[in-house]
Formats: structure tokens, C-alpha cells, sequence
């Protein structure tokens, strides 16, 4: 006997890859929302750079600052409402992928997949 090990060692040796998978996947989970936040208030921004004049005569006009601000937001969640729908139809179809790595629900549950 040349590799005793306890058991707590064993049977972290032997999850040791899928919780550097569960982690990695984790992390690029972050960075992607991440990078979707700035996209989004990168795209948002320039839509308003562009609509600056339209803003400033509607304020003339006599627009209500709650109105404006209903206007730029607006673009901006319809942009957010589509992109949530295609990735979450994306993302329901590629669960095929990753059914082996769920365990104990199925890959299409829907508590498990709205989290």
C-alpha cells in the first residue's frame, strides 16, 4: 500500500473535474452577462447620443421629464425583451448538450432552467 488516501480525499478526487467544470461554466456565465450589460448600455447610449436633438425638442415642446425618459427606456427594453426571448429559446434548445451534467433534475426543469 503505496497511496493512502481517507475518504474525504478520495471522493474529492473523484468530483474533482465537474467542480472545475460546474466553476468554469460558472465563471463564463458571469463574463457573458457581464458582457451583455455593457453591449446593451453601450447600444443604449449611442441610441441616445443619436436621438439628442429629438430629446432637447420634446423638452422644448413641453414634454414631461418622465415621458422622455419612458421613450429611451422603452427602445432600450425592447431590445432586452428580444434578446431575452432568443437566448432563452437558444438556451432551451441547447440543454441537449449539457444533459449529462445535471443530476437529479431533468435539463428542461423549469425552476432549474429560469435559474
Amino acid at each position: 500500500m503505496t497511496d493512502l488516501k481517507s475518504l474525504e480525499q478520495h471522493l474529492y478526487g473523484d468530483t474533482e473535474q465537474r467542480r472545475f467544470d460546474t466553476v468554469l461554466f460558472g465563471v463564463f456565465a458571469g463574463v457573458a452577462l457581464l458582457l451583455a450589460a455593457v453591449g446593451l448600455y453601450g447600444v443604449l447610449s449611442y441610441s441616445v447620443m443619436l436621438r439628442t436633438r429629438e430629446v432637447g425638442i420634446r423638452v422644448a415642446l413641453g414634454a414631461r421629464r418622465g415621458d422622455v425618459i419612458w421613450l429611451i427606456l422603452r427602445s432600450g427594453l425592447a431590445l432586452v425583451l428580444v434578446g431575452g426571448i432568443l437566448g432563452g429559446l437558444a438556451a432551451f434548445w441547447l440543454t441537449q448538450l449539457m444533459r449529462d451534467l445535471v443530476f437529479g433534475v431533468g435539463a428542461s426543469d423549469p425552476l432549474t432552467f429560469s435559474a
